[in-house]
């Protein structure tokens, strides 16, 4: 009986013993891993990886090793203090996060790091931090440093992309200030134009998210507000359609939501301005009482085209609607209005809920081309005759004819699918074929992110929602996912790509932390949804959501101009 006890005491200790153990070596990787010591290989981070981590407080660090197999030249990283878990809800985010980039030489004795880049102080209330077009030494080995400035800590998402091969690239965040009552502006929508009076000859249009338009005229470094006038409130929501042509002026369409229709009587529209934003009229009202200029053109002619989107009014007898082209012909004088040049059919319910996704102009032929989309089958068409009525034809129909991203080369269009499927591809088609159809459809976001140990699966849904001819040598497309899972709980991440000229070789340019399961949006709130036009100083003004709330961070990306020769030498997709 003693030996039995004996035994199980033996037996008690040695568990107590192996219990005690274990929970000091979980103490220390815990610990370990918020004073900033160095993570083992399991922490390392593979290119194209978000990883989600937190600080406890502003004086500890996280370090993350690059992962050895890295075989990329340059790399770009971003440090978002602005995210979460779905089973940490409570968490604060990160503010004024910093990031380090530390390195040592290969095989040496010494184990010291070295520093070799940082980032500057994050944007006040704009909790991002940076490191652009980091040049690699093939011979030493790399760590991400990520810290605060705060005291408080947070959650953070760190994302690590590759940056192109051949030219620079730069990414910029915005912060537009605040409205009359201490509310931070929220942009929604952006137009550059050339000023010759601006500081940096051009001047810059924003659209908010609450009804606000703002320019500036010294590279975005402040913001003026134009509409609504002083004193005064937004009386529609946000704005949607902005445009400058070439006389000067300015036309804007807030959007007009369905209990603004049923509750207040209001109606979409779109407004103009001819003295730079200090007066503004209406040009004319929409057809459908919620539409809103979703897209605005200018051919060579001076002709404007407005592509009319609608959103659903839910009530019996409500109007269907199934998507215009209105056209301002330019005849010279102050008196053009504008007309519908183009009704889709209203077939149901094959175009029910059909609206205008886009509305372009070809600048090799100054063609007009026009995308319809949603409801059940989508229409994409053209007109060679500056738009006239009588004149459209239908280059493609169907429930894959949905189009919202296109763009132009001398030899090709570049469309960018918009369908509620998997794996949402991008349309090359030939100008010297008659028709769309029969183009191969190529390049899924699954095909354009494979990069090799990336945990990422990036199968998912959504669409590509805009796109710009940058250059002879590049194009740039932004897709917005709808809202699939990932592995580890969290959304599928917004993000822009790059391509070659014809489209042969892709590249992703920036990715986005993706928002938590608690406020999934069904149309991905997360963005990237908007972007302005090209400006003169190359740079693209665009919008992404955050996961706090539903307010649009504003950033500004470009490539530098003149180093764009060598883009893509090599062919990182098919890499072992």
């Amino acid at each position: 009986m003693m030996m039995k006890n004996r035994g199980k005491k033996y037996l008690f200790i040695r568990s107590a013993r192996f219990l005690f153990i274990f929970v000091v070596v979980v103490w220390l990787t815990v610990n370990a891993r918020f004073a900033g010591a160095i993570p083992d290989e399991s922490a390392s981070i593979h290119i194209g990886e978000i990883r989600l981590g937190g600080l406890t407080g502003g004086e500890e660090m996280d370090y993350y090793d690059l992962n050895p197999h890295f075989r990329f030249q340059k790399m770009s990283i971003g440090l978002f203090g602005h995210i979460h878990r779905p089973d940490d809800r409570t968490s604060h985010y990160l503010t004024s996060p910093f990031l380090l980039l530390e390195q040592r030489k290969k095989n040496s004795a010494s184990t010291r790091w070295i520093l070799a880049a940082r980032s500057e102080p994050a944007m006040h209330d704009v909790p991002i931090a940076r490191l652009q077009n980091v040049i690699m030494d093939p011979n030493s080995e790399y760590r991400i440093g990520v810290g605060s400035l705060s005291t408080d800590g947070g959650r953070y998402a760190l994302i690590v992309d590759p940056a192109v091969e051949g030219f620079e690239f730069e990414v910029e965040d915005l912060d537009l200030g605040e409205t009359p009552n201490h509310v931070k502006h929220s942009l929604s929508v952006a137009y550059v134009v050339p000023d010759r009076q601006s500081q940096h000859g051009e001047r810059i249009y924003a659209g908010t998210e609450s009804g606000y338009i703002l320019t500036s005229g010294d590279d975005a470094k402040t913001w003026r507000q134009i509409y609504p006038p002083a004193g005064q409130s937004p009386l529609h929501g946000t704005v949607f359609g902005l445009f400058v042509d070439s006389k000067g002026i300015i036309y804007a369409s807030p959007w007009t939501a369905a209990d603004q229709v049923l509750k207040k009587n209001l109606h979409g529209f779109v407004m103009e301005s001819r003295d730079g934003g200090l007066t503004w009229t209406k040009a004319f009202s929409l057809e459908w009482p919620t539409g809103v200029a979703w897209r605005i053109a200018e051919d060579s002619h001076g002709n404007v085209f407005i592509g009319e989107y609608s959103s659903k009014i839910v009530e019996e007898g409500a109007p269907r609607y199934a998507g215009n082209v209105w056209r301002r012909k330019n005849h010279g004088n102050n008196s053009e209005v504008f007309e519908v040049v183009f009704a889709n059919p209203r077939i149901e319910p094959d175009t029910l809920l059909n609206h205008t996704h886009y509305v372009g102009v070809d600048p090799y032929t100054d063609d007009v081309y026009a995308a319809i989309g949603d409801g059940g089958v989508g229409r994409f068409i053209r007109s060679r005759r500056q738009g006239d009525p009588g004149t459209w034809e239908t280059l493609e129909r169907g429930v894959n004819s949905q189009y919202t991203a296109v763009t132009f080369t001398q030899r090709f269009l570049f469309l960018g699918m918009d369908t509620d499927r998997q794996f949402k591809k991008i349309v090359r088609w030939d100008k010297n074929e008659n028709f769309v159809a029969g183009n191969e459809p190529f390049w899924t976001t699954t095909g354009i992110d494979f990069y090799p140990a990336s945990p990422i699966p990036w199968a998912d849904k959504g669409n590509w929602f805009w796109a710009h001819h940058v250059d002879e040598k590049a194009l740039v497309f932004a897709y917005m996912p709808y809202g699939d899972v990932m592995e580890n709980g969290q959304l599928q991440p917004p993000r822009i790509y790059a391509g070659t000229n014809d489209g042969a070789k892709w590249w992703r340019l920036i990715t986005f932390p993706p928002n938590p399961i608690r406020n999934v949006p069904r149309w991905g709130e997360n963005g990237p949804k908007f972007s302005s036009n090209i400006s003169p100083s190359g740079w693209i003004y665009a919008m992404r959501g955050t996961v706090s709330d539903k307010i649009h961070r504003g950033f500004r990306f470009r490539l530098k101009p003149g180093a764009a020769s060598g883009i893509f030498e090599r062919n990182w997709e098919n890499m072992n």
